[in-house]
């Protein structure tokens, strides 16, 4: 069986390095996020530039829009725009379906 002591020293040592780990992942990602979210906006621009024009995928396209739409008005908390968005929302819907 190993020693107590030993067995303390290696179980802080894990905790150290995943420590590290942790920290030097994330300055990794705040240095990268910006660059990556400009791609992958300019790659959701280039996609729906190509799928514009179907009407399914101009329907998902505004409901998409009016969701984050409704977001929006649900952190300045006013229910009436919340209300209109999910009724709007609705009824896009279900002319998709």
């Amino acid at each position: 069986m190993a020693d107590p002591v030993t067995l303390s020293v290696g179980a802080i040592a894990a905790l150290a390095f995943t420590k590290f780990l942790e920290s030097s992942a994330g300055e990794a990602a705040k240095k990268l996020t910006p660059a990556l979210l400009d791609k992958i906006e300019a790659l959701r621009q280039t996609i729906w530039t190509k799928l514009r024009g179907i009407p399914a995928v101009d329907g998902v396209q505004e409901v998409a829009h009016l969701q984050r739409a409704q977001t929006l008005y649900e952190k300045l908390g006013d229910r009436e725009q919340v209300g209109a968005l999910q009724n709007r929302i609705l009824t896009l819907e279900k002319e998709m379906s």
